[in-house]
């Protein structure tokens, strides 16, 4: 019973010592993050180049796989990128944020066509109404370009 009684005091210091280290972590992380500032978050995924006159190429979006309406669907493997101002900070995080949507929203365009409607339309008609798509969703900004670095239809 003695030996339990004197361990007892032992295990309440540990634990005490582990609480104080515990509450300068967060004050130390706490003291850290105000140091840093606001708007030092994760920036939209771009391309290491630069496009015309300072504007950026954002690449977030990446590789988008759909399949085509109809009895017969067809898949439809998409890159697509786009230049836009990484000077206007709001509107290349309403991007960032977008990312999901601009996927989900060519998904379903591709969705609404069968594998006919899309061999018979020219690229530049399917550029036309994923940025039209594309900019009805966004507020702070529009996207003026498209590129589409990886088309294709397998039927």
């Amino acid at each position: 019973m003695k030996k339990a009684q004197g361990v007892l005091p032992v295990v309440y210091r540990v634990l005490l010592v582990l609480v104080v280290l515990l509450g300068l972590c967060i004050v130390c992380g706490t003291v850290y993050a105000l140091l840093r500032g606001p708007g030092r978050g994760t920036a939209p995924k771009e391309a290491g180049f630069p496009a015309v006159s300072g504007e950026k190429v954002f690449t977030g979006i990446d590789r988008i796989r759909a399949a085509t309406g109809g009895d017969a669907p067809a898949a439809v493997i998409l890159s697509l990128t786009f230049p836009y101002d990484p000077g206007d900070r709001f509107f290349a995080e309403e991007l960032s944020a977008k990312v999901g949507d601009f996927r989900r929203t060519a998904v379903e365009y591709f969705a609404s066509l069968t594998a006919g409607d899309l061999a018979r339309l020219k690229e530049s008609e399917i550029k036309a109404e994923l940025l039209r798509r594309y900019n009805a969703g966004l507020r702070l900004g529009s996207i003026e370009l498209l590129y589409f670095n990886e088309f294709m239809i397998i039927e």
